[in-house]
């Protein structure tokens, strides 16, 4: 079960990590831990964990790198003698989603 949760994560499908998470959670619920699957149990956990931070971190950068492609889109940025950054807007069209 926790290797479907890392698979969705690592392709990227939210919905399918939270349900195969949802599931691993309800069987542990039901069954409960061996002592001598604990420790391999929460290694696992943790690397599940960070790996879906670093995919929410990247899906932030994501983000942020399309919200400055727009915003350079819609502006000509340029430099000073003194090093100063210049912005001027410009008649770009909004973009529209599809």
């Amino acid at each position: 079960m926790l290797a479907a949760a890392k698979s969705s994560v690592i392709a990227g499908d939210a919905e399918q990590s939270l349900k195969a998470i949802d599931d691993f959670s309800n069987h542990i619920a039901r069954v409960g831990v061996m002592p001598e699957d604990r420790e391999v149990l929460e290694r696992k956990l943790h690397e599940l964990r960070q790996l879906a931070e670093a995919s929410a971190r990247g899906a932030r950068q994501a983000v942020e790198q399309v919200a400055a492609i727009m915003q350079a889109a819609r502006s000509l940025q340029t430099y000073d003698e003194a090093g100063r950054k210049q912005s001027t807007a410009t008649a770009a069209p909004a973009a529209q989603r599809f």
